[in-house]
């Protein structure tokens, strides 16, 4: 009894000690689930696309994170989610890239205030991944494509993280053999100022004006 006993207390350390196995399908339905519409810059389709985890709608599509491979739809395959908040980046193509997850997650944002940008930013996003993406003559992206692009990457790295929230923000990584892209959903909320600051601004005019009527 005590040596069953035994061989099973190692056989459930040794299935927890084991990496988890991505139990969660990503189903992309057409490019024409493109949250923005059929949209294509430097001959890519950019934007976020309509997509499912687990048959469930993923609320505002899926963005692509990488260029440097590609995914074939209408498709399903088993995907690791990662998150930046709380971060766990384990099952991510580069789990060190905290900084560029997040700045990707920030440029997402940015998407809904200014769609006639989604080219420019999806670029942007790619360049973080696989810098000097929109520089690759085999886009054809013309020098105010290519400024556009900068820009937006300059501004993705002048943001101070800790100033947003993550905890909405998704990336979903094809299990180790797969060649499929790498995708976030969610993106970077400014963190409210708390209500203390925002009674600070009101209370020091006040002071301002009281100095001024008893000078006068």
């Amino acid at each position: 009894m005590k040596g069953m006993l035994f061989a099973l207390c190692l056989a459930l350390s040794i299935a927890a000690a084991m990496p988890a196995s991505a139990d969660t399908t990503l189903s992309i339905s057409d490019i024409n689930s493109l949250v923005y519409g059929t949209t294509q810059y430097g001959g890519e389709y950019v934007g976020p696309i309509g997509a499912s985890l687990n048959n469930t709608t993923i609320t505002g599509g899926i963005t692509c994170l990488t260029i440097n491979t590609s995914t074939t739809v209408p498709t399903s395959y088993p995907v690791n989610v990662s998150t930046l908040s709380p971060l766990n980046l384990t099952n991510a193509l580069q789990p060190s890239a905290v900084l560029q997850y997040q700045e990707a997650a920030w440029l997402i944002g940015q998407m809904p205030s200014n769609t006639g940008e989604i080219g420019a930013i999806s670029f942007a996003i790619w360049s973080l991944f696989s810098p000097g993406t929109y520089l690759n003559s085999s886009y054809g992206l013309n020098s105010t494509q290519q400024a556009d692009v900068a820009s937006w990457l300059a501004q993705a790295s002048a943001i101070n993280p800790a100033n947003y929230d993550f905890s909405s923000v998704q990336i979903y990584t094809a299990i180790p053999g797969s060649s499929n892209q790498e995708f976030m959903s969610g993106a970077a909320a400014p963190v409210p100022l708390p209500s203390a600051l925002l009674l600070l601004g009101p209370g020091l005019v006040g002071l301002v004006g009281l100095k001024r009527k008893y000078l006068t």
